[in-house]
Formats: structure tokens, C-alpha cells, sequence
């Protein structure tokens, strides 16, 4: 009887569950189709691309759900479309990439870290942090880069020590430029101390990252400026541009008439962020006397850069 009763009623509930159950696959159908116009290069599709954006963002956290199952895309096109759509859906989409941090392989766990910090909305944090460790240097690097954009100052602890103990170049020029957006004072050691590394990458991206420090830690750099590691002491010299102070300003004009001409044109380059006109006319007197080829071109460089051109 009951079994009976129950085949009576299942029309009954099939008929109520049925919307629901069709709008989900619907939902995930129309995902599906308005991606494969988003991401498309194809000149078919060119007039679709944007209108496919525009209606997956709409969709705001419906189409999070379903967009967050495409986080496996190995094409280009389809992650930058993925962060892009991402990133204007908003903090909303947060909980729909968290759980793919702890996905397996490269791409899924790299894709959720790109469109996280696009969102940029601190509650993902925590969710990234612990991926700062993963064992794939290209998940680690991703995972800085959107530590870095979030700019929680939570991250800048973790950040440092990552960048401290890192092996992979890529990774610690991720985290320098993740520390410089930040712009945590207490990374101002190991930025300096990067100013040595021995990826060029790495160095130029410390000697930007200090730029951003408010105040820029100008008593390490001069110390620095003065060591006898040639890696070190150009990066710092050229980060000394950034030192409004008397003891910076005086080492620059003093290093200018240094016998050595790396020190001389790095010098030039770091007194290059002053365009006022005493120093274009100083830039003008020493391109007069001056032979070595690098120091002329800084030099040059200086004087185009002053006026604009």
C-alpha cells in the first residue's frame, strides 16, 4: 500500500522538483555556450566575445558557480578571459575559487590565484596563504602576485619569509613586487637585501618595490650604497633616487665624480626622478667633460627623459 501510494505521488514531486533541477542545467548550459563566445578567437565569433562577457558578469553569483568549473582551461585566451570575468563579477565569486586552491596539478590552483587577486577582496587572504608553499614554483608565483594585489598587509610576513628561503627566481621577483604594492615598511631589509640577488629580474623589481615604501628606507640604502657587493651597492644606488634626505642627495653628487663609471652612471641614473632644471644643467655640465660611452648615454637619457621627449 504505502509503495503504492508512493508511485502515485512521485508525478507529484518530479513536477515540483523539475523547475529547479532544469533551471540548474540551464544555468550550466548557458555558461557553458556564453564561455565558448568569450573566450573565442575566432573571426566568427568576434562580434560575441563581449556581449559573452557582459552576460556572464551579469550573472554575478550564478555564473560564478558554473564559471568556477571551467578553472581547468590550459589556453590562454580562456584564463585571461576567466580573470577578466572574474574580476568584474567581484567578491561574490570569492567562495566559488577558494576550493580550487587545493585542486591537484598546476593549472587549476594557478588559475583560482589570477582571478582572486583580480577580485582583490582581502577575504581571500587566508585561502591563499597556505598555496605559498605548493610545490609548483609557477602556483607559488601566482599565488604572491595575487597576495600582492589583494595588498593585505596580513600577507607581508609570510611574503617575506617566502622570498627569503625561495629557490626559484621567478617566484622571489613575485614576492618583491607583491611586498612593494603592499608597501609594508617591514620589508624594507630583505628588499635591500634583494638588491643582491642574482637575477637581474629580481634586482630591478627590489629598486621599484622600495620606490613604494612610504618612507623609503634611506639610512639601509646608503649603507648599502657604501658595501663592497657590486650587486648590491648599484641596486641601491640607483634606489637612492627615491631618498628626499641630505646624506642621500650629497652621496649621489659625490658618487657622480666617482673614478669608477658604473658608479658614476648609476648615480646618474638615480638622480634621474628629479627633473627640475638645476639638474638638467647638471646633467648638461657633465655630458660636457664626460668620455665614457655608458655615462654619456645615461646622461643623454636623462636630458631626453627631462624634456619629454
Amino acid at each position: 500500500m504505502n509503495r503504492r501510494v508512493a508511485v502515485a505521488f512521485l508525478p507529484f514531486f518530479l513536477f515540483v522538483l523539475s523547475p529547479a533541477l532544469c533551471r540548474a542545467e540551464t544555468d550550466s548550459a548557458r555558461v557553458a555556450r556564453l564561455f565558448v563566445y568569450a573566450s573565442s578567437g575566432e573571426v566568427r565569433h568576434r562580434d560575441l566575445v563581449q556581449p559573452g562577457k557582459d552576460s556572464l558578469i551579469a550573472m554575478g553569483e550564478t555564473g560564478a558557480r558554473w564559471l568556477a568549473c571551467k578553472l581547468n582551461a590550459t589556453d590562454a585566451r580562456e584564463r585571461l578571459t576567466l580573470a577578466e570575468i572574474f574580476e568584474k563579477i567581484g567578491p561574490v565569486a570569492v567562495p566559488y575559487l577558494t576550493p580550487y586552491l587545493d585542486s591537484a596539478g598546476e593549472y587549476m590552483p594557478k588559475n583560482a590565484a589570477r582571478c582572486l587577486g583580480g577580485i582583490k577582496d582581502s577575504s581571500a587572504t587566508w585561502p591563499l596563504l597556505p598555496h605559498l608553499a605548493h610545490e609548483n614554483y609557477s602556483v607559488r608565483s601566482e599565488v604572491a602576485t595575487a597576495l600582492g594585489k589583494i595588498a593585505d598587509r596580513r600577507a607581508a610576513r609570510p611574503l617575506i619569509d617566502r622570498l627569503a628561503g625561495d629557490t626559484d627566481s621567478d617566484v622571489r621577483k613575485s614576492c618583491v613586487v607583491a611586498l612593494g604594492t603592499i608597501g609594508d615598511s617591514g620589508a624594507s631589509v630583505i628588499l635591500i637585501e634583494s638588491l643582491g640577488d642574482p637575477f637581474f629580474g629580481v634586482r630591478q623589481s627590489a629598486i621599484e618595490a622600495i620606490g613604494k615604501l612610504n618612507p623609503p628606507p634611506c639610512a639601509g640604502l646608503v649603507a648599502a650604497a657604501e658595501s663592497a657587493d657590486s650587486l648590491s651597492r648599484y641596486g641601491a644606488i640607483v634606489a637612492l633616487g627615491y631618498c628626499p634626505d641630505i646624506l642621500s642627495r650629497q652621496l649621489l653628487v659625490n658618487l657622480v665624480k666617482d673614478s669608477d663609471p658604473m658608479l658614476r652612471g648609476f648615480a646618474i641614473e638615480a638622480m634621474s626622478r628629479d627633473t627640475t632644471a638645476a639638474v638638467r644643467e647638471t646633467m648638461a655640465k657633465l655630458l660636457e667633460s664626460e668620455q665614457d660611452p655608458f655615462v654619456r648615454a645615461q646622461i643623454e637619457r636623462v636630458i631626453r627623459t627631462s624634456h619629454g621627449q
